[in-house]
């Protein structure tokens, strides 16, 4: 997500969505391991989100770290995302070529492939949340993340009175509802942004169990908390978002976990 002219600075949350999933939630108690030896990956962290197929909006997390030479599992639990499933995005390389649904703006797919993560946002004050892998920016009424796919802003978060305005859509970053109050930014299309590619996706909470998002993955807020602070930049931290039949082939790109096991 391109941040460009936003004069509070900022960068990953999540409005352009809702949300919904039955919870087959748990945290982590002692973490499972992929005893599996491999040379060490490029991405240390990873928030891996599995779906059972393209149209599904139920998935479940993993959180996975790299230590002492193998992946652990340190949690898992349930999640949601775009109510139309999902579609392959632009992240970390471009996703669109390869064989299932496209992301494209406004269709209620989330980007499936591995994007790496903006800031943390939020309404909180900085003194009013514990310390956060990530960094933090305030977001205010102001704040608006640009959808419309003929501005130069084009998913780029900016204020309101910003001068040279061009746009028509918009999402705004604080919400009646709380959704947003607290996120980061997904970092996909942003290489430059791709007009239609899609747009303001985010890790935000969901609204209960039962809704999928607009494009955006959602959690209840203890999970967005507890993963906010656990991420590391020095481990090159990920977003990995696929159905299971397509995580193979990733994991063994990308150097990741070959096994996904559920926490206690």
């Amino acid at each position: 997500m391109k941040w460009s002219v936003f004069p509070l600075s900022l960068c990953l949350i999540f409005l352009s969505c809702s949300e919904g999933s039955p919870d087959r939630s748990s945290s982590a108690s002692a973490p499972k391991s992929d005893h599996q030896e491999q040379k060490a990956p490029v991405h240390q962290q990873a928030l891996i989100v599995i779906t059972e197929g393209w149209e599904d909006l139920q998935a479940t997390l993993y959180a996975v770290e790299w230590n002492g030479g193998s992946w652990q599992t340190k949690s898992s639990h349930a999640v949601v995302v775009g109510s139309n499933g999902l579609g392959w995005g632009l992240g970390v390389k471009d996703f669109t070529e390869k064989s299932g649904p496209v992301k494209h703006e406004g269709d209620k797919k989330s980007p499936a492939g591995v994007f790496t993560l903006g800031k943390a946002f939020g309404v909180f004050s900085p003194e009013n949340l514990p310390k956060l892998g990530l960094p933090y920016e305030l977001v205010e009424w102001e704040t608006l993340c640009i959808e419309d796919t003929s501005s130069h802003y084009y998913n780029s978060i900016v204020r309101e009175d910003l001068p040279g305005k061009d746009w028509e859509q918009n999402d705004r970053m604080t919400r009646k509802d709380d959704l947003y109050s607290l996120g980061a930014f997904v970092n996909h299309n942003t290489n430059p942004a791709k007009p239609g590619s899609g747009s303001c996706i985010f890790l935000h909470l969901w609204r209960d169990q039962d809704h999928g998002t607009l494009g955006c993955t959602a959690m209840p807020k203890s999970m967005l908390l507890a993963h906010l602070q656990w991420l590391d930049l020095t481990k090159n931290p990920v977003l990995v978002q696929v159905p299971r039949g397509e995580y193979a082939s990733l994991a063994t790109e990308f150097g990741l976990p070959t096994r996904l096991s559920a926490t206690d």
